[in-house]
């Protein structure tokens, strides 16, 4: 019987989805290193934001789909759940360990910011990553609280400051350090080196994620954030109404102009549904954070309901998240229940138009073209073994689009039409498919970029 292909054995695999995001695992990107030679396959899952449990129910249902497949008599499926790290930025240091950044800011105080912040990273611990939380916002550290952490952290070593725990995320704030209801009067410079300490002075280990919750507004700390370590990406939290977007915007036009990603938005306080009748009441409007995230051309992650647990959790110490996906309202600031997906958690509403005074976005490489991963085989030799052997290589396709938005000028039009089709390869390192060799190698001979007719 004749070997199955590449596109067979892919075939296959695109029967195995996930519940929740409810796409298979070809399309989400999680299948690497696919091969097979004589009747044997290999290939790694790479599925880094999902309990343990759903991770071995994917690759159960992976390794029965593919030997299924005609052809197949064995089956080396490797379960990949390392965290990558953002790459080195010339002239920032980073955090030794730290894998990735992410700040959580707001552009004004009380949308929920921290509330966000904690459940997130309370939740992608739960998911098993090492997460650590820093409290940026000095003047008025609310983590403490909301994580029923109240010691004082230890000096170790040549004056090291060891983090807190609390619900599995190792933290720091200066709440911790200044406790109780006695201000931080402090100018620029205190701030910047109360910044620098808890990022460079604390022993934070090894972490997949350092979360830091943003001060409100757009000064000091963020440009010194922004100046000192390489950041993987910010996250916006608003409500819905005009007052909270006026400054969200500006939370959105800072970290664009300080090259810092914006993750996406996350639109607060929602709505609110009636305990008594059940009915939803739009107390600070509704459908703003979609729209101010359609408008600058930013993922939009989700809308939280306006939630009395949610407010209760943080006050007794006790988030939502720290009760496991399975708490009832717990799904909606964990990543696996829906709360980080592209799309709203409530009832769709249609969205409401962006505001007149957004200030407009320029327009981008990435508005000229939509994308998708594809795959392709290639031959490829081991040069530690010499094998010669076929490799699925995953590439983005970036698809040139049929038109440019309204706001395009003349400029844009311009450059639109030198544009083409085209596609990037992602796979740089592949694994030898010799059982007796197993080594990584570079992919050589392979154009990483390829314009399409």
């Amino acid at each position: 019987m004749a070997a199955p292909t590449t596109e067979v054995l892919l075939q296959a695999l695109r029967q195995v989805r996930d519940p929740d995001l409810d796409r298979d695992i070809v399309s989400l990107n999680w299948v690497h290193d696919l091969a097979a030679k004589d009747g044997e396959v290999w290939l790694t899952l790479r599925v880094l934001a999902a309990p343990m449990e759903r991770r071995d129910l994917l690759a159960q249902q992976a390794r029965e789909r593919l030997l299924q497949t005609p052809g197949v008599t064995a089956v080396h499926l490797k379960v990949d759940t390392t965290v990558p790290g953002m790459a080195a930025v010339e002239g920032k240091n980073s955090v030794p360990g730290v894998k990735n950044v992410i700040a959580v800011g707001s552009g004004k105080g009380g949308v929920g910011k921290t509330t966000v912040a904690v459940n997130v990273a309370i939740a992608l611990a739960e998911l098993g990553a090492v997460v650590g939380l820093m409290d940026a916002d000095v003047y008025g550290p609310n983590v403490p609280r909301m994580l029923g952490v109240h010691e004082m952290p230890r000096v170790v070593g040549e004056n090291r400051i060891e983090p807190l725990r609390g619900c599995g995320v190792k933290v720091i704030s200066m709440g911790f350090l200044n406790p109780g209801d006695k201000p931080v009067i402090w100018r620029g410079p205190m701030l910047h080196s109360a910044v620098q300490q808890f990022l460079r002075n604390v022993e934070w280990g090894e972490l997949d994620y350092l979360i830091i919750d943003m001060p409100p507004g757009t000064g000091d700390v963020a440009l010194t954030l922004a100046q000192s370590v390489p950041m993987t990406g910010g996250v916006v939290v608003t409500t819905p109404s005009d007052v909270s977007l006026e400054d969200a915007r500006k939370a959105l036009n800072m970290f664009q102009q300080l090259k810092i990603e914006v993750l996406g938005v996350v639109e607060n306080m929602s709505l609110f549904v009636c305990p008594h009748c059940q009915k939803t009441v739009d107390i600070f409007s509704q459908g703003g954070g979609q729209a101010m995230a359609e408008h600058f051309g930013v993922p939009f992650l989700g809308a939280l309901p306006l939630e009395p647990a949610i407010r209760q959790g943080g006050d007794a110490g006790k988030p939502v998240a720290a009760g496991g996906p399975e708490a009832p309202q717990a799904r909606h600031s964990m990543p696996w229940r829906g709360g980080w997906r592209q799309r709203p958690i409530c009832a769709p509403r249609p969205a409401r138009r962006a505001s007149s005074r957004c200030a407009p976005r320029p327009m981008e490489e990435r508005d000229f073209f939509t994308e998708k991963p594809a795959t392709k085989a290639a031959k490829l030799v081991c040069p530690f073994c010499g094998a010669e052997q076929e490799h699925a290589l995953v590439w983005i396709v970036r698809t040139k689009k049929a038109q440019l938005p309204p706001r395009a000028d003349a400029v844009d039009r311009a450059r639109f039409a030198k544009t083409a089709s085209y596609m990037v390869r992602r796979d740089d390192k592949v694994t030898c498919t010799n059982p007796r060799c197993r080594k990584s190698f570079e992919v050589s001979g392979i154009q990483s970029v390829v314009e399409l007719g």
